[in-house]
């Protein structure tokens, strides 16, 4: 934070998208995740106290699903529903996030399951599991079913909206932005894609369903601006980029 300098006409916006804590993170490494996290808000009110109000933003990526685990078609009077310690973390961050927001704009972006290509060293999705898995004709385990529900949004083009609302400095206001599709699919229809896609059967193996509860949402939730492409576009996307990174 020393590094940020504010001058004239200036402003300084940072974005949180760090951690690498998942939906099967144990209660530590969230706690670990949070502390580092708290230390990063600290420094951000330490820097806006020398800069000045109106020249900085805190831009939280947080997690539609682990808000909301276990709901469908979740609308603005849907309580929050944190399951696990995953869940716990992300409204910890959020309530850090909005403990400033008095001084320094606190936007928040609920973003629900993300996919893209599979990167060394990265978390890999659904999407991304079985893209490279089928390439390689190995097997992927699935912990949840045929059916669950869930709402599918590229990586690319969440990236795209946040830093677009970064860019317009004049939208710089403490709010909660949904950034999801609004289209409920099931696992059955992502494994049907990429079977499309790779034109082979996927070897699948179905395994403790612990992470089966359907999370939809009403497609009026989707944040203003924001644009899901086709799922059969940015799968085909992700794997383009998987063939001609190898």
């Amino acid at each position: 934070m020393r590094e940020l300098r504010a001058g004239p006409g200036t402003s300084n916006a940072l974005v949180w998208a760090a951690g690498r804590a998942g939906f099967s993170a144990d209660e530590e490494s969230c706690q670990n995740e949070l502390l580092a996290f708290k230390d990063t808000v600290d420094a951000v009110e330490r820097a806006a106290e020398q800069h000045g109000e109106g020249r900085m933003s805190l831009h939280l990526v947080s997690s539609a699903g682990g808000l909301f685990e276990g709901l469908t078609r979740i609308s603005g009077d849907s309580p929050v529903t944190p399951r696990r310690p995953y869940g716990y973390l992300k409204r910890d961050q959020e309530r850090l996030a909005f403990r400033m927001a008095d001084r320094v704009p606190a936007c928040i972006y609920r973003v629900s399951t993300v996919y893209s290509c599979p990167r060394p060293g990265q978390r890999v999705g659904l999407v991304g599991e079985l893209l490279r898995n089928g390439l390689d004709r190995r097997p992927s385990a699935i912990f949840g079913a045929m059916d669950t529900l869930r709402d599918y949004v590229g990586s690319a083009e969440v990236g795209r909206h946040i830093a677009g609302r970064i860019v317009d400095s004049h939208d710089w206001t403490s709010g909660v932005e949904m950034v999801v599709a609004g289209r409920p699919t099931p696992i059955g229809a992502i494994i049907e894609i990429v079977q499309r896609l790779l034109r082979r059967r996927l070897l699948i193996s179905f395994e403790d369903a612990w992470n089966a509860r359907d999370i939809t949402f009403d497609p009026a939730m989707r944040a203003r601006g924001f644009r899901a492409e086709d799922l059969r576009v940015g799968v085909a996307r992700s794997l383009f980029e998987l063939l001609t990174a190898r």
